[in-house]
């Protein structure tokens, strides 16, 4: 009987909660180049040098805003107003209730938000890399360290007898 008395509760809380999410379209918008480091200011940057990532992806940005419970929706086929030749799309982020409060303490307003999305996308790669090549870690870097010891060592001689290394000629 408590087990439906709490169940009862858990689905009035949410059906509550439902209610203070606004339409999607009532969202904050984030385009990636609002924290990509290869832009200016002046083209839409709007994190400093030392919190922005080389390249951010909008699936990227979805998967770090899904991580830090940030409900939030894709949309591919935008484009961001200052760079206008690229699709790159958009992300729609939900920060605040119909009431104003946040949906996540954590990042209560955009700017924190595209601060943790800097600090936690490199962390992503970074966890997407070694899972790529976790299984082929041993050959691969052994494969990788033979072409590299072999080539850097023929393309020295190759400089060397290049430059005539000690040759005049008449």
């Amino acid at each position: 009987e408590r087990e439906r008395e709490r169940e009862r509760e858990r689905e009035r809380e949410v059906s509550v909660r439902m209610e203070l999410i606004p339409s999607v379209r009532e969202w904050q918008i984030l385009y990636p180049a609002y924290i990509d480091k290869g832009k200016k200011r002046s083209e839409g940057r709007r994190i400093s040098q030392q919190h922005s990532v080389e390249g951010p992806s909008i699936s990227e940005m979805a998967e770090v805003c899904a991580e830090i419970k940030v409900p939030c929706e894709v949309e591919p086929l935008k484009q961001y107003s200052r760079d206008w030749f690229s699709r790159s799309g958009r992300v729609r982020v939900l920060l605040k209730d119909k009431s104003g409060a946040p949906f996540n303490p954590e990042v209560p307003n955009k700017l924190r938000l595209l601060n943790r999305l800097g600090e936690l996308i490199p962390r992503l790669r970074e966890f997407k890399q070694s899972q790529r090549g976790g299984s082929k870690k041993g050959s691969s870097a052994a494969a990788q360290s033979a072409a590299a010891g072999s080539s850097g060592s023929s393309a020295a001689k190759k400089k060397k007898g290049k430059r005539g290394s000690g040759k005049k000629s008449k």
